[in-house]
């Protein structure tokens, strides 16, 4: 079996693993208690492996990792991951299928896209399996609409959410009727899924990760075309689902007219997958899309209708996340007692602790992460000082990778000091924006720093601004 890190073969070829790993009697008794937390623990203290190479060598998403060592969770449960881990670490003898994926060979060549076919647009297609795939086909952009996928908007928009909440589950279950992918296959695809959703964290929705995450989607869609019994069919929906609506997100983020179309087909993937956790992340996506061009009930409804639709089933994390989203909908509404309640079922939905099952879109919900959503609820509603202190406790709480979450903090952080009059300490945190939105590929982050110069202007009397201004006019020039 190869390495998932460096490509040689484990125990041979591989130097990224120490030697002493296959005797030291911890290792050992961990893998007889199945106990891979103790393993990742020793491995990160004794030697200078990080998690993302730990990731690459198990198999397992960096997230997962990060809780392991953590203590956040304390086993992996799901059996065949596990075996698929030790393997990689070289702890057991792996399965067959295990090593012919860890073939090069065995790595999907992505096709090119299908032949076209008659014209639709997202919202035409019905809630089963196959209108899901006449909706992700649409957004892959192989048919041409009969209206641009920007006139989706207002109660259109919303009705899909109602759609996908009331739609008749006993079509989904037909997805789950065979199809020649391994599991082994499926995995390795969920694994590229994150390490792109990570890549859109850490630096935007470049043009180039745009670029190599559209072919795993035609990919994807080209074997749920295929109609062969023996796979689990449901999965693969699954992972289409989320690859659709990371991709609709980073469109979003991009600023691309395709959004709503990917992030709708998306919907309508995962509940075909039989996956309302799944669809309702997806919806989180949506409503930050809607509340953005300023339709904040709109957003708010989204956002409740998918948080009633998984009750009872969803973990508190992800009930958090829809929470936020409701309170950032009801305050660009101006509703600030609906969204002062929101913020608040989202803090205690918080305090309720992570758990094993959390979905793996759900790495980035963090105490910043939740100060952050607060802080731009309330500069929203008007409370520059309570944004500010929100915004204070977001940047200490971030991890230093979501450098997107850092740059959109500081300029609302800008925003509110900007709002108490406090010109001078608001040019500092702009210059430390900037700072963060030079390194990054994100149009929505990009157009906030501009939103933020253009309310500095006022101001040009004084010489920081002035400063500040010469500093980003090619960011301007660029948005002109």
């Amino acid at each position: 079996m190869r390495c998932g890190n460096c490509g040689n073969l484990v125990g041979v070829l591989c130097r990224c693993l120490p030697a002493w790993l296959g005797t030291d009697p911890q290792v050992r008794q961990a893998v007889d208690r199945q106990d891979l937390r103790t393993i990742i623990r020793l491995l990160r203290s004794r030697t200078r492996l990080h998690q993302g190479e730990l990731a690459s060598i198990t198999g397992l998403p960096q997230p997962t990792i990060s809780r392991l060592e953590s203590g956040r969770i304390h086993r992996v449960r799901d059996r065949y991951k596990l075996r698929r881990a030790l393997a990689g670490l070289g702890l057991i003898d792996p399965d067959p299928e295990l090593v012919a994926a860890a073939e090069p060979s065995s790595v999907p060549v992505p096709p090119q896209p299908s032949t076209p076919v008659a014209p639709l647009t997202v919202d035409d297609c019905g809630w089963e399996a196959d209108a899901a795939m006449d909706a992700l086909h649409t957004a892959l952009g192989y048919a041409p609409s009969r209206r641009t996928i920007m006139a989706l908007a207002g109660s259109t928009l919303a009705a899909q959410v109602l759609q996908w909440a009331l739609a008749d589950p006993t079509q989904a279950r037909r997805a789950r009727e065979g199809g020649p992918v391994s599991d082994v296959l499926t995995d390795r695809l969920a694994q590229s899924v994150d390490a792109v959703r990570i890549a859109d964290a850490q630096g935007g929705a470049s043009p180039a990760l745009r670029a190599m995450a559209q072919p795993q989607l035609e990919f994807l869609h080209r074997l749920l075309r295929e109609d062969n019994p023996g796979t689990d069919r449901s999965r693969l929906l699954g992972v289409t689902a989320d690859l659709a609506g990371l991709l609709g997100w980073m469109a979003v983020d991009a600023g691309e007219a395709r959004a709503q179309a990917l992030l709708l087909a998306a919907l309508r993937t995962a509940h075909a997958a039989g996956d309302p956790v799944l669809g309702a992340g997806i919806i989180s996506y949506l409503a930050v899309h809607t509340y953005s061009q300023g339709q904040g009930r709109e957003a708010a409804l989204m956002a409740g209708t998918a948080l009633h639709r998984v009750q009872g089933m969803a973990s508190p994390f992800v009930e958090c996340v829809l929470w936020t989203r409701q309170a950032r909908g009801h305050a660009v509404a101006g509703e600030e007692r609906r969204a002062r309640m929101a913020l608040e079922h989202a803090f205690d939905a918080y305090t309720m602790g992570p758990c094993e099952d959390d979905p793996v879109w759900l790495y980035w919900v963090d105490e910043g992460e939740l100060h952050g959503q607060a802080g731009s609820t309330l500069l929203e509603l008007g409370y520059h000082d309570q944004a500010l202190e929100h915004a204070e406790q977001a940047l200490a709480g971030y991890s230093p990778e979501c450098v997107r979450n850092q740059a959109s903090t500081q300029i609302r952080a800008a925003r509110a000091l900007i709002g108490m009059t406090e010109v001078e300490q608001a040019c500092d945190r702009a210059h430390q924006a900037l700072d963060l939105v030079e390194t990054l590929r994100s149009e929505r982050t990009t157009g906030q720093m501009r939103s933020l110069l253009t309310r500095l202007r006022p101001h040009q009397g004084h010489a920081p601004v002035r400063e500040l201004l010469e500093r980003a006019r090619p960011l301007v020039r660029e948005g002109a």
